[in-house]
């Protein structure tokens, strides 16, 4: 491909590559990336927080459901893609945020019990 098109060029292109896979997670993934509350101390009853995971779970699932069927010729790129939705879905699903409503949840049910 050098040989074809010019350093500068090959640059330019890769950089719109890597933008069009930034936007795609972007649209196609931040509602659920967002779907939990910044501030965790917001939700108080254990039923708003199971509501958030429940949120959580539903948006998941449309979200892959549209984009299950999606192509990307390239094998790496994809596997770029995979591994920084992965880290960015277990970061908000496992992240500070999460634990949080967990313990406030697993504190309420020993309440009740």
């Amino acid at each position: 491909m050098n040989c074809l098109l010019s350093d500068d060029c090959l640059t330019k292109h890769e950089t719109k590559v890597k933008q069009f896979a930034l936007n795609y997670e972007r649209i196609a993934w931040s509602c659920v990336i967002g779907s939990f509350p910044e501030d965790p101390t917001t939700v108080t009853s254990p039923e708003e927080v199971k509501e958030c995971f429940k949120r959580f779970n539903s948006l998941f699932d449309q979200a892959y459901q549209k984009q299950f069927v999606c192509v990307v010729p390239d094998s790496k790129l994809w596997d770029e893609i995979k591994v920084s939705l992965a880290r960015k879905l277990v970061g908000v699903y496992r992240g500070k945020k999460t634990e949080k409503l967990a313990l406030k949840l697993t504190k309420e049910s020993e309440i009740i019990e």
